[in-house]
């Protein structure tokens, strides 16, 4: 994922932990990340949710139920939190405000996960957030 890029060079995906994904011996299941357009602007994460079940592909996406832990992978700084709350923000239904993410996508490999679900996520990004 993190290798996905745009014709023009610019990445696809935002990845967020607090471990940056050094090392598989403790990373967890699940994954968070953010679609970014080729002009560097993010794409909402209900977008995102919307486009993945019209092909059967489940995702979670929002806040993590875990307002803490959203700021600090979003990197929203507490002066953001007060404007974004100014803004209308409700939690679920605004997925960016003023051009940054207050959510991400999550997707969680499972002991039923294959390889082939894999590709076809993969393959899924390619195809319709790639340009």
């Amino acid at each position: 994922m993190k290798d996905l890029t745009h014709k023009n060079g610019v990445k696809c995906i935002k990845l967020y932990s607090a471990s940056e994904y050094k090392s598989p011996t403790t990373q967890g299941a699940t994954i968070a990340f953010n679609i970014v357009n080729k002009y560097q602007g993010f794409v909402g994460f209900n977008e995102v949710l919307s486009k993945a079940a019209m092909v059967n592909i489940h995702l979670r996406g929002g806040c993590f139920c875990n307002v803490g832990a959203c700021n600090y992978l979003l990197t929203i700084g507490d002066g953001n939190i007060k404007q974004i709350h100014k803004s209308g923000y409700v939690c679920g239904e605004v997925d960016i405000v003023e051009g940054q993410p207050v959510g991400a996508v999550r997707i969680t490999l499972g002991y039923m996960t294959t390889k082939a679900d894999v590709k076809r996520f993969l393959n899924f990004i390619k195809l319709t957030f790639i340009t």
